[in-house]
């Protein structure tokens, strides 16, 4: 009777936890108070599983280990904080809190069926998002949030063309575009074994991949097609598709041919690129910051207050538009190898499981997985991607899933 009510409350926190995060992932494209109140009940019931029913942890433990590694560098920052009520706070509730997801998320994914589904509501939120953007394109108007959309001004030597950045929900085109470019991997990955080949499928298929290519371009982003070069190279390594490499070259075609829209979009002819210009005053102010202390750094989360007090005159207090960079000034050198140890073995970890697969539809989704984190590393380059609420919260959400489909794809074998 006991084994049975057990049994029968597993099963029942293990459904509540598959719909849970279907909620987490259509809310971290929504608002960053959704997207909160999912990790928070995917917390919870993570935690309910742990303690109550005392599920034993599917986690591998390197990945314990780097992460708790990683959270001790985090702690070390405050050393030289100047604000460690801040940065306590951040270390605590942001990212002890994304460790947490990842694990709750790697656990929490038992069955391919969830782990399919999960990418198919990713897709199918992204593809109802770009419709959003498009119309926000041509009307400066967010239909789903009733926001203005931010404004793109072409010169073209006397001509100007006016139109608007998309952004849909997002708060700026450039996190849209990432966001795009890591659900377009997961796409590209269910595209290769999800459904029989009918005109449905197809009409699907192109429906959902063709409205995340036409938003990617309308969101003006120069990282996220650099970022989506970066994912599409991965899947073409991966599953030897040499048509994927036609991608990147039409990508680099549009970058250089339309100067005007992804190079001196916001110049007259022959004045300096101002976002260029800006960018490298920023990385200039990091550089500086990191400088002051280079091992443990400034103290986690203070690197925009930091920046109000040495920031270049010819620019505003910003953030460094590089996650590496803020990293790096934020937490230092411990701090950054730390984070990238814990992505070797995570990238390593999911490259063997791909060799090793068994299943194809678990491979080539995992292999989605894999390109939509390093589209996402790529992205952040260029923009504070690890930084922000939202684009975070999705890195964290698919690192976990992807050390779920590491756990699953050797193990699952074709019915």
């Amino acid at each position: 009777m006991i084994n049975s009510r057990a049994f029968r409350s597993r099963q029942l926190s293990d459904r509540a936890t598959e719909f849970v995060l279907y909620f987490l992932i259509v809310d971290v494209s929504v608002s960053n108070a959704l997207a909160s109140i999912g990790v928070g009940a995917v917390l919870l019931l993570w935690a309910f599983k742990r303690i109550v029913l005392r599920e034993k942890p599917t986690v591998p433990r390197p990945l314990v280990i780097l992460a708790a590694l990683l959270f001790l560098a985090f702690a070390a920052s405050l050393t030289h904080s100047a604000y460690p009520g801040q940065s306590l706070q951040a270390l605590f509730l942001k990212y002890g809190k994304y460790f947490l997801l990842m694990f709750a998320v790697a656990e929490g994914v038992k069955e391919k069926r969830v782990a399919v589904n999960m990418a198919l509501v990713l897709c199918v939120t992204a593809t109802v998002l770009c419709w959003d953007g498009v119309y926000q394109f041509f009307s400066g108007r967010d239909l789903l949030l009733f926001r203005e959309a931010g404004r793109l001004d072409v010169f073209y030597g006397g001509w100007a063309f006016h139109s608007f950045r998309a952004t849909a929900t997002f708060p700026a085109a450039n996190t849209f575009a990432a966001y795009l470019v890591s659900v377009m991997m997961l796409g590209l990955g269910l595209s290769f074994f999800y459904g029989a080949v009918t005109w449905k499928t197809v009409f699907g298929k192109v429906l959902c991949l063709g409205s995340m290519v036409l938003c990617l371009f309308l969101t003006f982003s120069r990282g996220g097609l650099v970022a989506c070069m970066a994912g599409i190279l991965m899947l073409a390594f991966l599953f030897k598709k040499k048509i994927l490499w036609a991608v990147p070259v039409i990508f680099l075609v549009v970058l250089f041919s339309g100067k005007h829209l992804y190079g001196n979009r916001a110049a007259r002819e022959g004045a300096v690129d101002p976002t260029v210009e800006t960018r490298l005053l920023m990385l200039k102010d990091a550089t500086r910051m990191f400088r002051s202390h280079p091992w443990t750094g400034i103290g986690l989360n203070t690197y925009y207050k930091t920046h109000e007090k040495v920031h270049s005159s010819a620019i505003p207090p910003s953030y460094a538009h590089n996650s590496y960079m803020q990293m790096l000034a934020e937490v230092g050198i411990v701090g950054l190898m730390s984070f990238v140890a814990l992505m070797i073995y995570w990238f390593g970890r999911g490259l063997g499981a791909v060799k090793r697969s068994r299943d194809p539809g678990l491979k080539y989704l995992l292999g989605g997985v894999l390109a939509s984190v390093s589209g996402l590393c790529a992205a952040s380059l260029f923009d504070n991607v690890l930084f922000m609420l939202l684009p975070a919260t999705l890195f964290w959400v698919l690192l976990g899933y992807g050390v779920a489909l590491a756990r699953l794809a050797p193990e699952n074998r074709v019915s």
